[in-house]
């Protein structure tokens, strides 16, 4: 028997619930890809590819997510990103690859008085990266760029394992292991450097080459590409011209304004004694 009060609108809210669910799901899907990373590229070279690398933090490690671009002439934009990041841009070219790097690091605890990273702090940072528990497998260790301030500094290093290695397989004596790394470092209760203890590396290249492969390797990092983060508020970023380096055999880095870096090699020969001091980032670049 049917109520007195009983009308037909239960069940017509019901469908148009069902209705608008998808419709829901996909505008919030919308708002979370939504952002865009565009530019123009200069060069010689002929361009084949760009895209943007999501380095997303989980608790087995940094996950590299790609979203590839689109090439309108000398342009590119690469759009339906995740709203977040951060965001490395990688170009490829006939010549050689162009890719971003993070060099952002927590701010200062100061951040009206920074303390600038002196030589004394790089010497220590670049001795525990030299020792066997951070290089201990690697043959050949070079420190690409190192930026940061008086309390944590990230670090752009390559390497290289040329010697033969076990494995589950065996004996592994005709491929090389090719690492191109980011580590963060900081100074606990102000007195010794350690590795940042959120997260203290992880790879943005890892790759088994034989000899002649890894001698054709022609790649540049440059951290005025990397560490590209996107905000609701501002989720599109414009990354203006990009002039592309000349890139010779190897594998090396760029400052913003095109000129190298200076390279560090810490294994073979241990830490120079003189060493170039890193730039200080300004606090607007640093992580939240």
């Amino acid at each position: 028997m049917h109520s007195p009060f009983q009308t037909t609108r239960p069940a017509n809210t019901q469908r148009l619930h069902a209705c608008l669910a998808p419709l829901v799901l996909a505008l919030v899907a919308a708002s979370a890809y939504a952002g865009s990373i565009s530019g123009t590229i200069a060069g010689d070279a002929k361009v084949t590819k760009v895209w943007a690398v999501l380095r997303d933090p989980t608790k087995t490690g940094v996950l590299a997510k790609p979203v590839v671009g689109r090439i309108e002439g000398d342009h590119f934009v690469i759009d339906g990103l995740e709203i977040g990041g951060p965001y490395d841009l990688r170009i490829q070219t006939d010549h050689g690859t162009l890719e971003g790097w993070d060099a952002a690091v927590p701010a200062p605890s100061d951040p009206e008085n920074p303390v600038p990273m002196d030589e004394e702090s790089l010497r220590a940072i670049l001795a525990k990266m030299a020792g066997n528990n951070v290089s201990g497998f690697d043959d050949r260790v070079i420190v690409l760029d190192v930026q940061g301030h008086g309390e944590h500094a990230a670090v752009l290093s390559t390497r290289l394992r040329t010697r033969p290695f076990t494995e589950s397989k065996g004996v592994n004596a005709t491929t090389w292991i090719w690492r191109v790394d980011r580590w963060q470092w900081e100074l606990a209760e102000g007195l010794t450097w350690v590795p940042w203890q959120e997260r203290p590396f992880y790879a943005l290249r890892r790759e088994r080459l034989r000899e002649a492969e890894y001698k054709a390797v022609r790649v540049v990092y440059g951290r005025h590409l990397g560490g590209l983060r996107l905000t609701a508020d501002h989720p599109d970023i414009s990354l203006g011209t990009i002039t592309l380096p000349v890139f010779e055999p190897g594998v090396h880095a760029i400052n913003p304004d095109g000129t190298p870096t200076h390279p560090i090699q810490i294994k073979p020969g241990g830490v120079p004694h003189k060493q170039p001091a890193p730039t200080t980032r300004p606090a607007a670049e640093t992580q939240p």
